[in-house]
């Protein structure tokens, strides 16, 4: 596949490495807002993120730091609680 060129609608949508889990979060993020359950605050949200997954999945190595989830989430995390920027 290395031949596709990167828009090919083929083409894998991430690269090489391994994959990521950030999705997982992120839609989890989106439930929890939907339904009214997310924490008062980033920090608190993004450590209840990471319980959640690990309950789950103890052993995945695939698991962010709650520094990475705040760096990736928080800004989602800040729009979806009317925070601003």
């Amino acid at each position: 596949m290395s031949h596709l060129l990167p828009h090919s609608p083929i083409s894998p949508k991430r690269g090489r490495g391994r994959p990521s889990v950030m999705n997982i979060f992120r839609d989890e993020l989106h439930r929890r807002a939907r339904e009214g359950t997310l924490e008062q605050t980033q920090a608190r949200e993004m450590r209840a993120l990471r319980g959640w997954y690990l309950a789950d999945n103890p052993n995945d190595r695939r698991m962010p730091q709650i520094k990475t989830l705040r760096r990736k989430l928080g800004r989602e995390y800040n729009e979806l609680t009317g925070v601003p920027n």
